[in-house]
């Protein structure tokens, strides 16, 4: 799916857009994706960078955050690109880059524009629409980014948190 056609299934009416999660399911998707423990925040757009290089005409990056420090103190994260399903598999030289399939998942989704320094407030609110709603996380969470960089006010990034029917463990 093109980024214009995402924008546009994701605009919203009302007065704060990036606070309002909904449900999606989101189709198995074919990604080149690079894993790894970074140091920092801050080495997410050297990830994606090494994700480029097997697929340099790809427009939609993102990553899955696997654990974001909290359960391991480690940051283990998945930068990825997505895609195009009707084009050939590109091969890739690389021994880190792996093409594979992003299985289908269940997710609250939620859209938060601005720059990453408000991400908190997003996550928060899909969180608790999802408890709200009796769901309980079902995998590590992903993100797209759809305009700009992390940092820029005008960014967009598409949150995805896989859930599942009932309490948490």
């Amino acid at each position: 799916m093109s980024i214009e056609a995402r924008l546009a299934r994701l605009t919203f009416s009302g007065p704060d857009p990036a606070r309002r999660p909904f449900l999606t399911r989101q189709p198995d998707q074919l990604v080149a994706a690079v894993r790894r423990d970074l140091q920092s925040f801050g080495q997410l757009e050297h990830l994606i960078g090494e994700v480029g290089v097997a697929a340099p005409d790809a427009t939609t990056h993102g990553v899955i955050w696997h654990d974001c420090g909290k359960l391991t103190g480690r940051i283990d994260c998945e930068g990825l690109l997505l895609l195009d399903d009707s084009l050939p598999v590109p091969r890739t030289r690389s021994r880190v880059v792996r093409v594979r399939r992003l299985p289908a998942a269940t997710t609250v989704c939620i859209v938060h524009h601005g720059s990453e320094a408000g991400i908190s407030g997003a996550y928060a609110a899909a969180g608790r629409w999802a408890a709200e709603q009796g769901y309980r996380p079902a995998g590590p969470i992903r993100e797209w980014y759809l305009e700009g960089t992390a940092d820029a006010p005008d960014a967009v990034t598409e949150i995805h948190l896989p859930i599942a029917r009932g309490a948490s463990a």
